[in-house]
């Protein structure tokens, strides 16, 4: 019998024993190296990073709210529709606006909204009556006179309802409907107009309806920059500003650069290559204080009048142009200038200062020049030498904007003749 001292040293030798079959959680004590962590978090910062560049949730966002308006306008339209063909035509007062925002105040004054033409005048209703569809609500239409009932329960209200999104409606034999959009995707679609018409967006704002010219011009601030910080979505374009904030002033249409450098860029002055010259260019400084030649365009002649040019706010001017051999852009940038003024009754202000242009001109990073028939502006001469495409001549250029010491936007060289680049037109701009 093999006693249990000889067993017991057996067990310990078996247990002592190496075996020769691994472990299966060998290795793993030793865990993740410091580098390999930072590179695995490496790694899920930049596919984050990119899900995120891809799929913009914001973005998204404002698209999912934008097809809900325009899914809310046509609900709308087949509702008049509806209505107008089974019951009555619209014979409201054709200049009150009613909107979609609630308010015990039925004149909407709880909000700060733009500015409408004399004349017109914003209605509101309480959020109780709001949705309602018996003639109570936002929309003074009782739709449930049509034969069956109104199609829908409540009306429907844009899905933000601020005082910068919201619908509003206009009627007068016709009507109007409009509502603001917020996602790029959408401010920069142009849909196709429906046969009858009655459908149009005008960058940011959606319209549709029987009579769109019944929805006054909104006036939509006292500058581009102004607008652009209200509505960020805006795209290039025309837009009413009041200049001087409701004071003696009327309004004004501007063309606004919304894309370029954050956008809001005011237009100034455009000079086409080879248009035909204005003579009031040449015209004394207080013609060209309160007349405005043209109208505002990047592609035509145009010069504000001088008294907006200090009414505008701005920090800063900027001259953007299209070189005509390689039609490349350019935009350059400069200080504001030293315009200054001090009311002078209704007919405008003292001006006290330099002309921008001169400004411009006198600064070796933006100098410029543009030849128009021998005059420049109103209170410069004309270029020593002008520089005609791809004809270098001394003072022989009629309407040949140019510039020098300018790069394109892509970084990109552009093409000179006697260190002036010759351009297809050049803009200045305000913000």
């Amino acid at each position: 019998m093999i006693s249990r001292i000889k067993l017991s040293r057996l067990a310990d030798k078996r247990l002592a024993r190496p075996s020769s079959i691994p472990s299966p959680t060998a290795g793993l004590e030793q865990g993740f190296t410091l580098v390999e962590l930072l590179l695995v978090i490496g790694i899920l910062g930049i596919m984050g990073g990119i899900t995120v560049l891809v799929l913009r949730p914001a973005e998204l966002l404002k698209q999912a709210r934008d097809s809900e308006r325009l899914a809310d306008m046509k609900t709308l339209s087949q509702l008049f529709t509806s209505y107008t063909t089974q019951v009555s035509e619209l014979y409201g007062n054709p200049q009150n606006i009613y909107l979609s925002l609630p308010d015990t105040n039925p004149d909407c004054s709880s909000y700060s909204l733009p500015d409408i033409p004399s004349g017109y005048s914003y209605h509101c209703v309480s959020t109780a009556n709001l949705k309602k569809v018996d003639g109570t609500g936002w929309i003074p239409v009782n739709f449930n006179s049509i034969p069956g009932g109104s199609p829908i329960a409540v009306l429907p209200v844009d899905p933000a309802n601020n005082v910068s999104y919201y619908y509003s409606f206009v009627e007068g034999g016709s009507y109007s409907l409009t509502s603001f959009l917020e996602s790029q995707k959408r401010a920069q679609e142009k849909p196709d107009t429906e046969a009858t018409g009655s459908l149009r967006q005008d960058g940011f704002v959606y319209a549709i309806g029987t009579d769109l010219d019944l929805t006054p011009d909104i006036i939509w601030g006292r500058s581009c920059k102004t607008i652009k910080t209200q509505y960020p979505q805006s795209p290039d374009g025309l837009y009413w500003i009041d200049a001087d904030a409701e004071g003696i002033e009327p309004e004004i249409r501007v063309y606004c650069d919304m894309t370029t450098d954050g956008g809001g860029w005011t237009l100034i002055q455009s000079t086409v290559k080879g248009q035909a010259a204005d003579s009031r260019w040449a015209d004394t400084f207080p013609n060209q204080l309160y007349q405005t030649i043209g109208e505002p365009s990047l592609i035509s002649p145009y010069r504000l009048a001088m008294r907006y040019w200090y009414l505008i706010p701005n920090t800063s001017w900027s001259k953007m142009a299209i070189t005509t051999a390689e039609q490349k852009k350019t935009f350059n940038k400069s200080p504001t200038f030293s315009l200054t003024g001090v009311n002078a009754g209704p007919t405008g202000f003292t001006y006290i200062g330099s002309d921008p242009v001169v400004v411009l001109n006198s600064l070796s990073s933006y100098n410029w020049n543009t030849c128009t028939y021998g005059v420049a502006y109103f209170n410069t001469s004309c270029c020593g030498t002008c520089i005609l495409y791809n004809n270098p001549t001394t003072y022989n250029a009629y309407n040949q904007p140019m510039m020098s010491t300018i790069t394109a936007i892509d970084g990109s060289v552009i093409q000179k003749w006697n260190n002036f680049a010759p351009l297809d037109r050049l803009n200045i701009f305000s913000r």
